[in-house]
């Protein structure tokens, strides 16, 4: 199998390669880019769950300089929004056990870690 080459992040990188916990609705999960992270609620899971449905998060940033406006800095914080009522994706395990975007390939598709909810927006691209 051709090894896939890593390109982004080495936090979204890392997260990508993390053994994934079992998929549940309700569950964080975070869609990593190329160095930009966003998060996202499970909201269906298939009976041998190995497909699952998200909706993007709405992330709100916490960490405000005192004039209320969001400083442009790596150090982000978040709280985070569900919003079920909007367009679904479709994800999809692979046998490498990473979770893919469906329809996409596993070697160059778009990838989504699952447990947990993190939004990240590099400033420097």
């Amino acid at each position: 199998m051709p090894k896939r080459r890593l390109y982004g992040s080495l936090n979204s990188r890392l997260m990508e390669s993390a053994k994934s916990p079992i998929p549940e609705v309700g569950m964080g999960a975070t869609i990593t880019m190329y160095t930009d992270r966003h998060a996202c609620t499970i909201m269906a899971v298939n009976e041998d769950k190995t497909r699952i449905e998200t909706t993007a998060d709405k992330a709100i940033r916490t960490d405000l300089d005192a004039d209320g406006s969001a400083p442009m800095t790596d150090c982000q914080s978040y709280r985070y929004e569900p919003q079920p009522d909007i367009r679904r994706e479709a994800w999809t395990l692979r046998k490498d056990g990473g979770w893919v975007k469906e329809g996409e390939s596993l070697r160059n598709g778009q990838r989504i870690c699952l447990g947990f909810r993190d939004a990240h927006h590099d400033y420097s691209f």
